[in-house]
């Protein structure tokens, strides 16, 4: 009898897998059992090296010799090492991404713009922004940008080569998003997707503007990764940005300073003033398995619950084109911050409820409603996986927040409520 047991990532803190260190499971035979000729089991281990392939194989003693058993398994490594040297057998399988529903024809297609280390399903927040930049009519507002100033002297070679460093660390940063042959998505992680990196010369801020402005109005190719590009530009020899843009389908906000903590840390060492960081503690495909592990159904029974009854809180009726995102900042004295995290501890609730109950009494007024919903972005970072938080990837969600009061409650009332929800 065959018994494949699969592929596992041993190490990785969660329960019931293989160590590295200790090695592939195995079983024993009570000598009552019946005989079976010759037993095989086998599984694949991910190591620091790559991937093991560990077969054991049990047989009776008054069946087999052991001598008959040893030149078996040496016949069948032999026939397996030659087969591993055929060019037309080279490649993957769907059985190699177990976490999607390829086709042999999917794995065909991603492997013509190279070796292909994984494929995920999408996160969900990831699905929503596929659907509008796919779909939006060529209107594809999750570009984002983030700017870095740099002082001192600077290496652009030793930054070019601190930024692959980074990309090949992450493998959302190797993301790209393929439609699979019964039209779901997968987002297939390439072993290699070198970021575009230019160096330009600005004569001063407002030129570095243009140019970051330049970068922001490139559209990218979701099926075609990296989703990132980098240009360096210096304003003087000890004056730099690093421009970063990429889509937001593969980082959030809490991704932006880990990359370019990361790149620093990179680009010291690099220059031989520093360590490179450490690998990931958890992967974007540990976070994918821990979702795919989640009581989907009983979520969806506790969020029916909760919005039952629940009306839509539209702002706006008309359904106009996006344009340009434009943004308003305020900022809160010293003084109104301590008198609210104040109140918000006496009243026994957090500031982020004070903010949220806050900004549903003002839906309430603009509306003429005593009852609102609207949305709330969480980090999707923490549960049981350890190591969440150095993850670079969209791990964030937007999840409803219905609220409701009765008119003439006491703020306090209407705080204590919402938290309590």
């Amino acid at each position: 009898g065959f018994n494949y047991l699969g592929r596992f990532s041993g190490g990785t803190g969660r329960d019931w897998e293989p160590l590295a260190d200790i090695g592939a499971l195995r079983e024993g035979v009570d000598p009552a059992n019946p005989a079976v000729a010759l037993e095989i089991n086998a599984l694949a281990q991910d190591g620091p090296d790559g991937t093991r392939l560990d077969i054991a194989l049990a047989w009776p003693a008054g069946i087999l010799a052991g001598a008959d058993v040893a030149e078996l398994a040496s016949l069948w490594a032999q026939a397996l090492t030659a087969l591993s040297r055929c060019p037309d057998l080279a490649g993957h399988t769907p059985s190699d991404f177990p976490l999607v529903a390829a086709a042999q024809s999917d794995v065909a297609d991603w492997e013509r713009r190279g070796d292909v280390e994984d494929a995920l399903p999408l996160l969900p927040l990831q699905e929503g922004m596929y659907f509008h930049s796919a779909y939006g009519g060529g209107v594809d507002t999750y570009r984002v940008q983030q700017v870095a100033e740099l002082t001192g002297h600077l290496d652009p070679d030793a930054l070019r080569t601190a930024v692959s460093a980074v990309v090949r660390r992450h493998q959302a940063l190797r993301a790209g998003f393929r439609e699979l042959a019964d039209g779901r998505l997968a987002q297939v992680i390439w072993t290699d997707a070198e970021p575009e990196f230019h160096v330009v010369e600005s004569s001063d801020a407002r030129a570095a503007d243009a140019l970051a402005a330049e970068q922001l109005s490139r559209p990218f190719d979701l099926a075609d990764p990296p989703l990132l590009r980098y240009v360096l530009t210096s304003l003087a020899p000890d004056r730099h940005r690093l421009i970063q843009t990429m889509h937001h389908i593969v980082a959030d906000g809490w991704s932006y300073p880990l990359v370019f903590g990361e790149v620093v840390a990179e680009y010291n060492a690099a220059v031989g003033a520093g360590r490179a960081p450490e690998p990931p503690a958890a992967t974007l495909r540990d976070h994918a398995e821990a979702i795919r592990a989640v009581d989907h159904d009983a979520a969806r029974a506790a969020w029916a619950e909760q919005l039952t009854g629940v009306s839509p809180t539209l702002v706006v009726d008309d359904t106009a084109p996006v344009g340009e995102h434009v943004s308003v900042v305020r900022h809160l004295s010293e003084e109104l911050t301590r008198a609210l995290i104040g109140t918000a501890r006496d009243r026994g609730v957090t500031p982020s409820t004070v903010l949220h109950g806050a900004w549903g009494l003002v839906l309430g007024g603009l509306l003429d409603r005593a009852d609102v919903v609207f949305g709330s972005t969480v980090s999707g970072r923490g549960g049981r996986l350890a190591g969440t938080e150095g993850i670079v990837g969209l791990l964030i969600n937007t999840i409803p927040v219905p609220m409701s009061w009765t008119p003439g409650a006491s703020l306090g009332a209407v705080m204590s409520d919402l938290q309590d929800r």
